[in-house]
């Protein structure tokens, strides 16, 4: 399987270009390459993460660009941001995604950004189809602006390793996707520690309750 920061696409027209992507990331930053993930959950989280022309990916947290690089050179039509607040972290992903490119990635579709993940999304303007965040460490009130941030954004999946609980505490609903019924399993690589990671949409009410609000908001507007 690729080591890479989380879940990987692996197409097999592009799997050389892929391999080739992630032989570059371990080179630069072998210690520091984070999961695993077997080529059935990778298959899986490929089926739940599913793309099409209109997508775009965030990935917040991007870290050495693992995620990025990787989804860019699956689906180079693909729009791929990154996100990540600490400075050194990002300013070596800028480092790593020149060397792809003077090796032969275009990667074009990349974009990396150093900050907030919650103040780049509500400032950037930008409307994001997919996002992944690596929050396997990150405590309640790390996630209370990110929530507050994706609650404003329409997006469609959403990859997380917390709870959809976990995420209700924060005021974000969410319904989590199974592809073929199970969850994904991905392995901390430094550690061998195995961990669940979600795919989640939106939570939608049922029509009945969604006509109660609408004839309870038009009353009250009427009064």
């Amino acid at each position: 399987p690729l080591t890479v920061d989380g879940p990987a696409c692996t197409p097999l027209s592009n799997q050389g270009a892929t391999t080739a992507t992630t032989e570059v990331i371990r080179s630069a930053h072998s210690p520091l390459d984070r999961i695993k993930l077997s080529e059935s959950d990778s298959q899986k989280a490929q089926e739940a993460f599913a793309t099409n022309a209109g997508s775009s990916f965030l990935d917040i947290g991007s870290g050495y660009g693992n995620v990025v690089f990787q989804g860019a050179t699956c689906i180079p039509t693909l729009p791929c941001v990154g996100i990540e607040f600490k400075q050194d972290v990002w300013q070596k992903s800028r480092e790593i995604l020149a060397t792809l490119r003077i090796q032969g990635s275009r990667l074009d579709n990349v974009a990396l950004h150093f900050g907030e993940a919650a103040q780049f999304i509500a400032s950037s303007g930008s409307t994001f189809t997919h996002i992944y965040f690596f929050d396997k460490e990150r405590r309640q009130c790390d996630l209370q602006p990110i929530a507050r941030a994706l609650a404003t954004m329409p997006w469609k999946i959403f990859c997380s390793a917390k709870t959809a609980n976990d995420w209700a505490k924060c005021g974000l609903f969410l319904t989590e996707v199974k592809p073929k019924g199970r969850s994904v399993q991905f392995k901390l690589a430094v550690s061998q520690e195995e961990k669940k990671v979600h795919f989640y949409k939106r939570y939608e009410l049922p029509p009945a309750v969604t006509e109660l609000l609408e004839v309870i908001k038009t009353f009250l507007f009427r009064s």
